[in-house]
């Protein structure tokens, strides 16, 4: 993972990097067109880019009644977050529905840790977008905390 914020992070595993990303909205509801760029600069060498325009297409609320997620970091194994989310989600491609609404799609990594995933061969399948969501996150023996964005 690489980050603009805190180092290491909190899972051990994040390395520093220069984080921009800008998002854009033209329209009103369904009729919207949504762009948004991602630029990763990697300090010890690489950069990785994204950049997405697309039709807004259909949204799927998901909202877990219980902890429904378990993360954690090969660097501590001990250190466990257990989320439970509450989101919508936005299908822009899907390839086993045959839906597409990307007008402009860019990625290139030249991140050298990452040359072996991105080599020229992968296939892209999905892109979902994450424009809301809420959540609490557990750490055994600790109370809940609320995150959102």
């Amino acid at each position: 993972m690489f980050t603009g914020g805190a180092i290491p992070g909190r899972y051990r595993d994040a390395l520093p990097a220069r984080v921009r990303h800008e998002e854009h909205m033209l329209g009103d509801g369904a009729a919207a067109t949504i762009s948004e760029s991602y630029q990763v600069d990697v300090v010890a060498g690489g950069t990785i880019e994204l950049r997405l325009s697309y039709q807004r297409g259909p949204r799927i609320r998901l909202a877990a009644d219980r902890p429904s997620l378990l993360i954690w970091t090969t660097a501590d194994p001990s250190s466990v977050r257990v989320y439970q989310e509450d989101s919508v989600m936005e299908i822009v491609r899907n390839e086993a529905a045959s839906l597409d609404l990307a007008q402009e799609l860019l990625f290139r990594s030249s991140v050298p840790e990452l040359a072996d995933l991105f080599d020229g061969n992968e296939r892209l399948v999905a892109i979902l977008s994450n424009p809301y969501y809420a959540r609490m996150v557990f750490s055994p023996g600790r109370r809940p905390f609320q995150t959102g964005g």
